[in-house]
């Protein structure tokens, strides 16, 4: 059994998944699916429920400067594969991103402030998952979501 790609999936999913649409991209190098990734979203009606993510601001720059219609969230925390002034959130300044993604391990040492929406990557845990969405994220991103929903 083979693994669908991106788009093969969208036709499989329900419009009413949440999907999480992280970009993997070299700023460098101009971005040649923008238009199809775009159009296939809306066209398997995925307006409402998907955000585009990266830990590189410049890929989401990119994005909003191609007309992307879909909010945007710069993803951070401290892992070794980001530079370490991106590694605390401060990419949202060139980016402008719509959201921020943080990994849980470095929700306390974050500099968002409490008004500007997030998500919090990875929850696994359904009573970790309630306190991060009664302390005010936005949502979850997890291993593990339909276990978390079924006890939520």
């Amino acid at each position: 059994e083979t693994l669908p790609i991106f788009f093969e999936a969208l036709r499989i999913l329900s419009p009413q998944t949440f999907l999480n649409v992280e970009i993997k991209w070299p700023f460098q190098r101009p971005i040649p699916f923008l238009d199809r990734l775009f159009s296939s979203l809306k066209k398997h009606r995925f307006r409402e429920n998907t955000l585009l993510t990266s830990f590189n601001p410049g890929v989401l720059r990119s994005l909003k400067k191609a007309g992307c219609q879909f909010p945007v969230g710069l993803i951070y925390g401290d892992i070794p594969q980001v530079p370490p002034f991106l590694r605390q959130g401060l990419g949202r300044w060139f980016c402008r991103a719509d959201y921020l993604s943080v990994c849980q391990d470095n929700l306390l040492y974050t500099s968002h402030k409490p008004q500007e929406p997030y998500l919090v990557w990875t929850v696994n845990e359904t009573l970790t998952a309630k306190r991060l969405l009664k302390g005010g994220a936005r949502g979850i991103i997890s291993d593990q979501a339909d276990l978390i929903l079924k006890e939520m």
